[in-house]
């Protein structure tokens, strides 16, 4: 099974300076992943980097949701459950025999994640029409 590396552009952007930073890192950790699966690293080794991507992951979708919950997002709830989703379908294809499944299964969630739900409140957070513009929501990322 071949899979294929992503690299970040422009279109993947949500307008969120900070949101954008974390998911580029998460491509740098996917593709990380990706390539110690082709080098045939110990099992060990590439559960570190798996425990990595987790971790990371786990940590933007909390400030992600966060900041929607902020801006009274109305397709919170879900994207918040995409986001539990993920995640536990990430837990259940752990199995080192699942490798180049699982890269395949992150490399199509990642993209299909980024370029279609998360524009969703890329498109949400361009109209204006936010809990922070009434003035009933705090600020933790800036949008660009």
């Amino acid at each position: 099974m071949i899979v294929k590396t992503v690299k970040w552009t422009e279109a993947m952007s949500v307008g969120v300076a900070a949101l954008d930073d974390d998911h580029k890192k998460i491509i740098a950790l996917l593709n990380k992943t990706i390539a110690a699966l082709y080098a045939g690293v110990a099992d060990k080794a590439m559960i570190g980097i798996l425990d990595e991507l987790d971790a990371y992951t786990q940590g933007h979708f909390q400030r992600e949701e966060a900041y929607l919950e902020e801006r009274g997002y109305p397709g919170l709830g879900p994207h918040r459950d995409q986001h539990a989703n993920l995640m536990a379908h990430l837990g259940r294809m752990r199995g080192a025999d699942r490798g180049g499944e699982l890269m395949e299964m992150l490399n199509i969630w990642l993209i299909d994640h980024i370029l279609r739900h998360d524009m969703e409140y890329r498109r949400y957070l361009e109209s204006g029409e936010t809990a922070a513009s009434t003035g009933t929501g705090g600020e933790t990322c800036r949008p660009s």
